[in-house]
């Protein structure tokens, strides 16, 4: 949880067996100040290496996790044919 003044800015949540990042959510009211990199560095020194899902609409995320260099390794298609990133940071 990062943590501000008593405000929760995000959080990121990994089921960690798998290394896998479940959530990654960061209030509106603080994107875009490093509150995403900071989380994502901190579970990365932690669990290595990282996966996660990214749905193939989501173009911010996908955007962010490229950025932070993580690598699409495949595209499929979630219980409701949503279509969706495997991503990996390793």
């Amino acid at each position: 949880v990062a943590i501000e003044n008593n405000q929760i800015l995000g959080f990121i949540s990994i089921y960690e067996k798998e290394n896998f990042i479940h959530n990654l959510f960061v209030d509106k009211n603080f994107k875009n100040i490093g509150v995403g990199k900071k989380l994502l560095d901190f579970a990365k020194n932690l669990y290595s290496p990282m996966r996660l899902k990214c749905y193939s609409k989501n173009f911010l995320a996908i955007s962010f996790y490229k950025n932070y260099v993580f690598e699409i390794l495949s595209k499929e298609k979630d219980m409701h044919l949503e279509d969706y990133y495997l991503m990996e940071l390793k």
